[in-house]
Parts: structure tokens; sequence; C-alpha cells
């Protein structure tokens, strides 16, 4: 299993630091073994990887160009060895392909070609045999993000998971997104995107989990938080607010969402505050809080 996403590059300017907190959320929550980006720029398509290719990397690669549209993979290795080569993505042509799954098919094909990945045996077989891409990948399991002849596809295969949110032009396709978001979607199984409308038909509700029980809202920077606090390969990358304390009432805000009120039940000490909103409990990044009383007091 891995952790991928694709974005365009409205996405990039209206989210900015949005996304560096989701590439280590990603690579937090299921990598670990080697990141890779891919650009398009003005139809040429850029690539880079590895084992030691961090998220920061990543981040600044983003903004290295106006990219079209752009592309980041962190790997959870199943089939195939940690190796730079192995890190997603590969490239065939004109196609460039990243996987998050495990396709065990290719496996013995991936091991005949000298330890090669899964994904990337598989992206031989495709090209070699003429065979339709990206729509046949909806036959997989598996989820898929790449580029080919030039443009950008998605693709929710039988018992993947995949996530969009758009607005205003602004587009991310992702393995996992944020609640604070809002208006996140999942991609039904069979999903297919190949650069242009986003078929409605095949997206859902985004419904959220936590300790097995359903809530309706949840906010991921609660495991953003708690997974970067523990992984040596990520970093905490703010520091606690000092005037957001348990039993203030705060207004929540954020470049997506604003408006929101609620009661700060308790602090971590590392920049996350538990706000109870509505029945829920909730934590967030401390930066979209603003106090309405102080620490306690009416």
């Amino acid at each position: 299993m891995c952790r991928l996403l694709i974005c365009n590059q409205k996405a990039i300017s209206v989210l900015g630091m949005e996304l560096y907190n989701l590439l280590w959320q990603l690579e937090a929550s299921l990598g670990g073994h080697g990141n890779g980006v891919a650009g398009m720029y003005k139809g040429h398509i850029t690539i880079r990887k590895g084992v030691a290719f961090t998220c920061d990397d990543a981040f600044e690669f983003m903004h290295k160009k106006p990219w079209s549209w752009f592309l980041f993979h962190t790997r959870l290795a199943s089939a195939g060895g940690v190796s730079d080569s192995n890190c997603h993505p590969f490239r065939y042509g004109r196609t460039v392909l990243a996987m998050n799954g495990t396709e065990s098919a290719f496996t013995p094909l991936g091991d005949a070609l000298g330890g090669k990945t899964d994904t990337e045996a598989m992206l031989v077989v495709y090209k070699r045999l003429g065979l339709k891409l990206p729509d046949n990948l909806a036959n997989h399991n598996s989820a898929f993000i790449g580029f080919h002849n030039g443009a950008p596809f998605a693709v929710c295969g039988k018992t993947a998971d995949l996530e969009v949110w758009e607005k205003d032009g602004a587009l991310v396709i992702a393995s996992e997104l944020p609640y604070e978001w809002g208006d996140v979607q999942e991609c039904k199984p069979g999903f297919v995107w190949k650069g242009g409308k986003i078929d409605k038909g095949m997206l859902r509700p985004k419904t959220y989990y936590w300790k097995g029980q359903k809530w309706s809202k949840f906010d991921w920077y609660y495991d953003y938080n708690r997974s970067v606090s523990t992984s040596t390969s990520t970093k905490v990358v703010k520091q606690a607010t000092a005037n957001i304390t348990p039993g203030m009432e705060v207004v929540i805000s954020s470049p997506i969402t604003t408006g929101k009120t609620g009661k700060v039940e308790k602090t971590d000490g590392s920049g996350y505050a538990l706000v109870a909103v509505g029945q829920n409990q909730i934590w967030f990044d401390e930066k979209y809080l603003t106090p309405l009383t102080k620490g306690g007091s009416k």
C-alpha cells in the first residue's frame, strides 16, 4: 500500500501550505519507503524520486515551475525491494504511472525483470501490448494516477480508495483528504478521470470514521498530528499557539472553511487543539482558531 496525489496549478496556488501538510500526512499514513513527484509544464514532464527524496523536496519541486499538473507518490513497499528505482512514478514513452495498491498477478513478472515493482511490470505489459490507457486500469483493484499522451488521469479500481476535492477550478485527487477542506468526495469503484470534467455520478460524499464510531464531521489533522509526532521520518511543521487554552470559545477559520465556532477541550502542546463543535470533538491546527473569550472565562 502507498499514498498518492495529483493536483493542478490552481490548487497549488490556493492551498499553499495546506498541500505541504498533506504531503507529510500521506507519507505518515502509508509511506516511508521513498517518495516521487512528476510535473507537467508546457507538455514536458519532469520526474524526481528516491528513497531519500523527502516531502520537503517534493514541496520545493512543486513550486519550481508553474506546473499545469503535479503528482506525488509515497511508497510503502509491497512488491519489489526498497530502492530509488522502485520509487514511483514510472515512465514508459508518453505515459507516467503511479499506483496505490498491490496487483499480485504482476508481481512474478516484476521479479523476473530483476526485482521491479508490480506497477512497473504492469506499465511494461500495457505499453508493449498496446492496451488502452488509462481506461482499462479500472479493471484492477488499485488506485492509479499519472499522465498519458499529454493529459493527467486518475483511476479508482475495484477495491481502491481515492478522494476528490474541487473548488473554483482548483482540483486535488488523493488517497485521503482532510475533512477541514470541506466537500470532500469519495470515488466509486470504476472511476476514470482523464483531465476533463469530473463525472459527479462516480462520486459519493466522504464519511469519516474514528474508533469504530461513524462521524459525519471529523478533522483530518487529528491523524496528521499523531502520525507526525511519532514518526522519525516526518516532522512537526509548527509550534503551539500560546493564546489557545482549554475552556476558550473560538471561531474556526481556514482558507477553505470559515465561521464555525466551538469550545476548546484541551491542547496537545504541539500546535493542535481538541474543539467541541456541535456533538463532535475535533482536532484543529491552532492557526485556524481565533479566541472569543480568554481561557475559560465568559
